[in-house]
C-alpha cells in the first residue's frame, strides 16, 4: 500500500502541499500517535483512494484467463497456446 501511496502522490504532485501542511500543523501541536494520524483527515483520504485503487480487493477483480489455443486477433497479434492473459478492473 505504502508504494502505491507514494506512486499516487508523485503522480498527482499538487497534492504535495495540502498534505505536508495539514501534517504540519497536526504535528506541531501533538505527537506522532494515532491520535494524530486520525486528525489527518488528507492523509486519510490518500491511503484509502489508493487501497480502492490499488489493495488486495483489486487482485481479485482482475480478470485472468489462459489461452486454451494459439489464436490471431483481429488486429495481427498472435497469443500461443498456455499465454497467460490478465485484464484488470483498475480503468473500469
Amino acid at each position: 500500500v505504502s508504494t502505491h501511496t507514494l506512486y499516487d502522490v508523485a503522480a498527482g504532485p499538487e497534492y504535495i502541499r495540502p498534505l505536508r501542511e495539514e501534517i504540519q500543523a497536526i504535528t506541531a501541536t501533538d505527537s506522532w500517535s494515532k491520535a494524530a494520524l486520525d486528525k489527518m483527515a488528507k492523509l486519510g483520504s490518500l491511503l484509502r483512494e489508493s487501497i480502492r485503487c490499488h489493495g488486495v480487493a483489486l487482485n481479485l477483480l482482475t480478470l485472468k484467463r489462459m489461452a486454451m489455443k494459439d489464436i490471431t486477433l483481429i488486429d495481427g497479434t498472435y497469443i500461443s497456446k498456455g499465454t497467460l492473459l490478465a485484464a484488470t478492473a483498475h480503468p473500469m
